[in-house]
């Protein structure tokens, strides 16, 4: 059939339009004469190749050259590309470029990393020793260090000289939907006064409490949604956390809260947050712009005073929350609201 295909293509300028699988809708092959005719009957037909596995070599390439080569009228015609004709369909279909090679995966791994480039002036031993201390840290999650393991030693104080956390990384890379930075136009009269507000004391690095009252379908979400976006798109950090999980899904990057600060889950009303003041996490809040808890009544109020006892120990700072803007929110209940 195959080769009766060739005699088709060159006998009738009209099937060089078509794939060899293509062949079966316009033509029907004659048993008696071993040859290709015009089909004649409107029946609908579909062509198929037989599969051919690729560790059958040449015929493979065959099939794959069969399957994107329209109108071939010899073998020679597929091992053909560019006036240059090789020696196997292999190196035939690779020319044609049928076959993918590995420089769409280096090209998407360059991409990848452009966003996670260091500075020039990075030696290597910086570098290996960066490696070294992220290695650490994920095998801390997992009760393990590096010295556990045959490993390059990691020396002690490793500093990162002009990396930022990837922690940090993390939230200054999140991607803004137009729609969240267009969100502000939206706001209602009662939203756009909370807005003001609250931007006002960021913008002017003051340190603030404050709650945002309503009942559910006021626009509570909304307005932390504009809030986080419209602060991140002007390169600031806001950590958006909950007391349920279900609220955390409904905030770009929400977590629960209890998560996010390490607060114990036997909680006292001496209770501090189990963050360590020199790790990464702290680095974080420091850098926060504004801290959101939604759902905050909800809470036990050990669970915020643990809170307030923590971020004034690691902001350095005796204000409530570490001086930090600290925006809670909940439903009807009546929650005082004071500016620092």
């Amino acid at each position: 059939m195959l080769t009766q295909f060739f005699a088709l293509n060159l006998r009738d300028p009209q099937a060089r339009k078509y794939l060899y699988r293509e062949i079966p809708e316009h033509y029907c092959w004659n048993k008696r004469d071993m040859e290709w005719n015009r089909r004649r009957s409107t029946r609908k037909v579909i062509g198929r190749i037989y599969m051919v596995s690729p560790s059958e070599g040449d015929k493979f390439y065959l099939r794959l050259s069969l399957s994107h080569v329209i109108g071939p009228t010899s073998w020679e015609y597929l091992l053909t590309n560019n006036g240059m004709t090789f020696s196997t369909f292999k190196k035939s279909v690779k020319d044609r470029g049928f076959l993918e090679t590995d420089h769409s995966i280096r090209d998407c791994l360059v991409e990848a990393t452009k966003d996670y480039q260091t500075a020039n002036n990075v030696v290597e031993s910086d570098l290996t020793n960066m490696l070294l201390k992220d290695l650490n840290e994920l095998l801390n999650l997992h009760g393990k260090k590096i010295e556990d393991y045959d490993l390059p030693y990691l020396p002690p104080n490793t500093i990162d000289r002009g990396v930022v956390p990837s922690i940090i990384q993390e939230e200054l890379a999140e991607d803004i939907p137009n729609e969240d930075i267009e969100s502000v136009a939206k706001l209602n009269n009662d939203q756009m006064i909370a807005f003001n507000t609250i931007m006002n004391v960021i913008v002017q690095k003051y340190s603030g409490v404050f709650f945002v009252d309503g009942p559910g379908g006021t626009g509570k979400t909304f307005l932390y949604r504009t809030l986080m976006e419209i602060l991140r798109s002007r390169g600031e950090i806001v950590l958006a956390t909950t007391s349920s999980g279900i609220a955390a899904t409904l905030l770009p990057d929400g977590m629960i809260a209890h998560s996010r600060y390490k607060i114990p889950i036997d909680i006292q009303p001496s209770s501090i947050c189990g963050i360590q003041k020199r790790k990464d996490l702290a680095n974080l809040i420091r850098v926060a712009a504004a801290i959101i808890w939604d759902e905050a009544p909800m809470t036990n109020k050990n669970c915020l005073e643990a809170l307030d006892r923590s971020l004034q120990d690691i902001c350095s700072n005796s204000a409530p929350f570490g001086g930090k803007v600290q925006i809670m929110g909940g439903g009807e209940i009546f929650v005082k609201f004071f500016l620092l």
